[in-house]
């Protein structure tokens, strides 16, 4: 009887199901979604921002989000991203209005995520777009003093309250009571900071009283359904004014975004979960060969600054190919993780391990003040991976050879740097095996072993 293969799926097979589920989910969201560029191009859009704004794909990708803004909506626009960029938020949401291609404008709730570079240098937002245009007529006219049309109010895909100047509710539609799971009587004369959480309380009020200063004001807030599920909900307040202009109260709409916020935190994830994997070799987990030319680039502009030094160790296993040959490539692949989660544990917290080949790795050393500092890890390590291994029952020894090279001492950038550690690691190859050699500098020297 065939055995079932154990072998884990390779990168390749995990970022192509990624990639498949981040692609549905993007394409079939049933909300406008875009990637869009720190300058403001559209990079990515799905069918239904195509849809929501009249343009084709192409025709979106020649133009900037700045072009379809609505002139009285871009500076609040500009300011939100400035500040996502600034470092000062996370995400922001706002009502703005589109031109649509037509001519016409669509009122569209617009929430945006910035993805950042490993580096923590901006990447590119994620644009989640909702049309709201219908809610926004109807939401004017309330306020325009329409909002008594009790067929209007009852038919309303969000919930509505009128609220007095004491902040009571005075009538609430079906849809609302539906939203905190009461009835319309009971809602009846109830403060509106008591439909929510505790928590959420105190936000309410403050905005509440923002609102009752002639302002219509926006927040998210969550709330729990009463049956283990989370409602993300969009709070609209706007002042409710009579004929003279005087504001007697509020009205207040509330809207479930759920699906919403999910598609967005979908995304985010997805893209999250496409970059680790690009990053980070699947089999022991630790950065590959390109995230760690990233870190040592980092690295070495941190000593260039400080004026300290750093080390690389180049690591490569002894006696691994028999391992696979005696006992299989699985057995092999259990041999490499635990290597690497020896190294992970001998090294210091401000070190780092990268695997970039088959059974080579690199030792990350950024705080080191001599030669020794680096010997005395290198040497740690080689003690750990030298103990037998045991797996599956079977007993493995290993060794290793490393070689070592030190900025500035040895090379001033990371190529020359990498070169000389790994050059040195041959050297230690061809000593016999089981040694750590470091680099000389010096002209007709040898390396140094230990």
């Amino acid at each position: 009887m065939p055995s079932e293969s154990t072998e884990a799926p390779s990168p390749e097979i995990l970022l192509a199901t990624e990639g498949r589920l981040f692609r549905d989910t993007f394409e079939n969201a049933a909300v406008g979604l875009a990637h869009v560029s720190p300058q403001g191009q559209w990079l990515r859009i799905n069918a239904a921002l195509s849809q929501t704004l009249g343009y084709s794909t192409d025709e979106l990708c020649r133009l900037t989000f700045q072009e379809l803004t609505h002139p009285d909506d871009l500076g609040q626009d500009l300011t939100n991203v400035q500040r996502m960029l600034e470092g000062d938020i996370q995400r922001y949401s706002m009502g703005k209005r589109y031109l649509h291609k037509s001519g016409h404008i669509v009122w569209a709730q617009l929430t945006v995520s910035l993805i950042r570079t490993p580096k923590g240098d901006p990447d590119y937002f994620i644009s989640v777009v909702e049309d709201i245009s219908e809610r926004k007529r109807l939401e004017l006219q309330i306020q325009e003093g329409r909002s008594q049309n009790a067929v209007i109010a009852e038919n309303l895909p969000c919930g509505l309250a009128v609220l007095n100047g004491q902040l009571e509710i005075q009538y609430a539609n079906l849809t609302l009571a539906n939203t905190f799971a009461c009835s319309t009587a009971n809602l009846k004369g109830t403060h509106v900071s008591q439909l929510y959480p505790m928590s959420a309380r105190a936000l309410v009020l403050q905005h509440a009283t923002q609102a009752l200063t002639d302002e219509v004001v926006r927040f998210q807030t969550d709330h729990h359904d009463g049956v283990g599920a989370t409602q993300h909900l969009q709070v609209t307040l706007a002042p409710r004014k009579t004929h003279d202009g005087h504001i007697s109260g509020l009205v207040m709409l509330v809207d479930d975004v759920s699906e919403l916020v999910r598609a967005q935190n979908a995304l985010i994830s997805s893209a999250n979960m496409m970059r680790h994997l690009s990053q980070h070799d699947p089999l022991t987990g630790l950065p590959n060969r390109a995230l760690f030319r990233d870190n040592l680039q980092m690295a070495l502009a941190t000593a260039r600054r400080q004026l300290t030094r750093l080390a690389l160790v180049f690591i490569d296993l002894d006696k691994f190919k028999p391992v696979n040959d005696r006992f299989g490539h699985l057995m092999g692949d259990r041999v490499l993780q635990e290597a690497a989660a020896r190294m992970r544990q001998s090294v210091r917290e401000s070190d780092s391990v990268a695997r970039i080949g088959g059974d080579e790795f690199v030792l990350l050393l950024p705080l080191v003040d001599s030669e020794q500092d680096a010997i005395t890890v290198a040497l740690k390590v080689r003690a750990h991976l030298a103990m037998p291994m045991l797996i599956d029952g079977h007993e493995v020894n290993i060794s290793c050879s490393s070689g070592v090279a030190l900025f500035p001492d040895h090379a001033s950038d990371a190529d020359q740097l990498l070169s000389l550690a790994d050059s040195a690691m041959y050297r230690a190859k061809r000593a016999g095996q089981d040694q750590v050699v470091v680099f000389q500098a010096a002209p007709n020297a040898t390396d140094s072993a230990a």
